[in-house]
């Protein structure tokens, strides 16, 4: 998804209540926020990491992989730096906090998505795991717990 659909998504979702602002550094810092809150929520498999002195690391990821924060998009045509599936669930992040009336809503929607988002991630690291592509990571679990006999 580009920044500018991730913006009329947003504004869709808000008919009815508080509009999106179109002051472009206000809505950058909500979608910042909005990634800071999903990173740390889903194991979004586009901000898996290795190295991390190159980037701005948000938390321990599965095995020895990190959480990288997502890159702000500089233009409208810009592709999100998340997970697709996972722009739905910064676009409703993103209208609670503008909403003065379906704040839970927003909220709910988002945390139901993520649900299914990381059910899908640890079905497919159970997967690996299963075929024996894990090996580097067999002490520990998919959410980078470590593991004891």
């Amino acid at each position: 998804m580009t920044y500018g659909n991730l913006k009329n998504l947003v504004r869709a979702l808000l008919i009815g209540d508080n509009t999106l602002t179109k002051n472009n550094d206000e809505i950058l810092v909500l979608l910042e926020y909005a990634f800071d809150k999903t990173a740390n929520e889903t194991d979004a498999l586009k901000l898996f990491i290795t190295d991390v002195p190159e980037n701005q690391i948000l938390r321990q990821g599965p095995g020895r992989q990190f959480v990288r924060k997502p890159a702000l998009p500089i233009a409208d045509d810009e592709e999100l730096d998340i997970d697709n599936e996972l722009c739905f669930v910064v676009a409703r992040f993103i209208a609670s906090f503008v909403s003065r009336e379906k704040v839970a809503v927003h909220v709910a929607e988002a945390q139901n998505l993520i649900r299914f988002y990381n059910a899908k991630v640890t079905t497919y690291f159970e997967t690996l795991e299963q075929y024996g592509e894990l090996e580097e990571y067999q002490e520990f679990d998919q959410f980078a717990k470590t593991l004891y006999p």
